[in-house]
């Protein structure tokens, strides 16, 4: 079989615009965040499945637009995604978390109930330092569905994330 190659540069080189039409357009759901944890992009798909408005949230915290419901006490989403936050950022690797029930906020302010099991990535710059933090959250449904997502990348057991102690320069309570 054979490929034609593409002949100049110009053509295979991606521009910043169509990085984020790309990047708009995926029907796979991504949050982007600042090492603050500050909320600095989201896809539609995103805002689709967490019932949220660019506008509402970009320039937030992550914990502050989307917090543990306080109707279930025995919620501890916000814990778990600032552990895998904070070991992406130190390790610098990807980090794919066990499925969850993670409440969102609907329009009228009430909780809906949610099933995730999010994957979160280090966007590296040149110096290998983490400049931004990709967050990827495919719903689930109900708990105890399957997964066919990401089954490639690290997946640390929540015993690894405890003896990590706290993030060394990430802060998650800004």
């Amino acid at each position: 079989m054979s490929v034609d190659r593409v002949t100049t540069l110009s053509e295979v080189q991606l521009t910043e615009q169509d990085l984020h039409r790309i990047f708009a357009v995926t029907p796979h759901p991504y949050l982007v965040l600042a090492p603050s944890l500050v909320i600095v992009g989201a896809n539609d798909a995103y805002l689709r499945q967490t019932l949220t408005n660019r506008s509402d949230i970009v320039g937030c915290h992550m914990f502050e637009v989307f917090p543990d419901n306080p109707d279930v006490p025995e919620s501890h989403g916000v814990r778990l995604l600032q552990a895998s936050l904070g070991a992406v950022f130190d390790l610098r690797l990807p980090h794919r978390m066990a499925q969850q029930r993670y409440d969102v906020r609907g329009g009228d302010g009430r909780f809906v109930e949610r099933h995730w099991k999010p994957v979160n990535y280090p966007v590296l710059d040149d110096h290998k330092r983490v400049s931004y933090l990709l967050h990827h959250v495919p719903e689930r449904g109900a708990a105890g569905a399957s997964s066919r997502y990401f089954d490639e990348t690290p997946n640390f057991s929540r015993r690894a994330i405890s003896r990590l102690g706290p993030p060394s320069s990430f802060n998650a309570s800004a």
